[in-house]
C-alpha cells in the first residue's frame, strides 16, 4: 500500500496527502510531513484558527498566488466526527467538514499544503458510493495518462456518530488508488467519496508499504484509524 499524506496519502506523500488517518472522533491533527512535497516549487503551508462552527458548515483554506492545493487535512477537537476533507475541484482550496451529535457544533481546523502547479495536475473525484459498509472502501483512480495520486481527501454523509475513518493511497496490478473509508461497521444509509489529487510522479521518488490500521477507541463501537506514509528521496 502506498499511503500519502490529507487526511491523505501520495506517491510522493504528504504530511495529510495520503496515507492519513482520519479520526473518526476525538482530537485529529494533520500536519504536512513530506519532503517530496516540501521539494515543490512554491510550497507552501496554510492553516486555518481552530473555531468552533456549527455542525456540517464547511472550514476552508485556500492556497496563495498561483498555488494549488497538493495535500490538506483537519484538526478536530475531541468529539468531532469527521464528514469532509478534500480538495475544492478547482484544487485552490481544502474544505474540511465535521459534526458533534452531542453539542451540534464542533471545533476545526483546516491545513492546506500549497505549490505551483505539477505537470499533469488535477483533482479527480471518484464515484459516490452509497449504503457503503465500512469494511469496505470507496476508490478515485488519476484520469490522464503517466499521472499518479499526490494525496487523497474524502467525503461522507452518515447517521449520527460515523464519519471518515481512514484516507490513503495503495496499489493493484500497477495502478495507484485513493482510498476512503468510514468507521461505520454494517452497511447503513450512507455515502461515501474518495478524491484524488494528481499530478506526475515527482522527480526522486519511491513508495514502501505503509499499512492503514484500523484501532477501538473505546467499547462504544467508535474507531479511529492511523496510517502512514513512506517515500523516500
Amino acid at each position: 500500500m502506498l499511503a500519502v499524506a490529507g487526511m491523505t496519502a501520495s506517491l510522493a506523500a504528504a504530511g495529510t496527502a495520503a496515507g492519513t488517518a482520519a479520526g473518526a472522533s476525538g482530537t485529529t491533527s494533520a500536519k504536512p510531513n513530506a519532503p517530496v512535497l516540501r521539494t515543490l516549487p512554491g510550497y507552501t503551508v496554510v492553516n486555518s484558527p481552530m473555531s468552533m462552527v456549527p455542525d456540517g458548515e464547511a472550514k476552508t483554506v485556500t492556497c496563495p498566488g498561483n498555488t494549488v492545493v497538493v495535500g490538506g487535512g483537519p484538526t478536530l477537537a475531541h468529539g468531532g466526527f469527521l464528514l469532509r476533507s478534500a480538495p475544492t475541484l478547482d484544487g485552490r482550496s481544502w474544505q474540511v467538514t465535521a459534526t458533534n451529535p452531542a453539542v451540534s457544533s464542533v471545533g476545526v481546523a483546516a491545513m492546506a499544503a500549497c505549490a505551483l502547479p505539477p505537470p499533469g495536475y488535477h483533482v479527480a473525484p471518484g464515484p459516490v458510493g452509497r449504503n457503503v459498509a465500512g469494511s469496505a472502501r470507496q476508490q478515485a483512480t488519476c484520469t490522464r495518462s503517466g499521472t499518479v495520486p499526490l494525496a487523497v481527501g474524502g467525503s461522507t454523509s452518515c447517521p449520527s456518530r460515523i464519519g471518515l475513518s481512514a484516507l490513503y493511497i495503495d496499489q493493484a496490478n500497477g495502478l495507484y488508488r485513493a482510498n476512503a473509508a468510514t468507521n461505520q461497521s454494517p452497511a447503513a444509509t450512507n455515502t461515501v467519496q474518495a478524491i484524488a489529487i494528481c499530478s506526475a510522479p515527482p522527480p526522486s521518488t519511491r513508495s514502501s508499504p505503509a499499512p492503514s490500521t484500523f484501532k477501538p477507541t473505546g467499547g462504544d463501537g467508535k474507531y479511529s484509524a492511523t496510517a502512514s506514509v513512506v517515500c523516500v528521496l
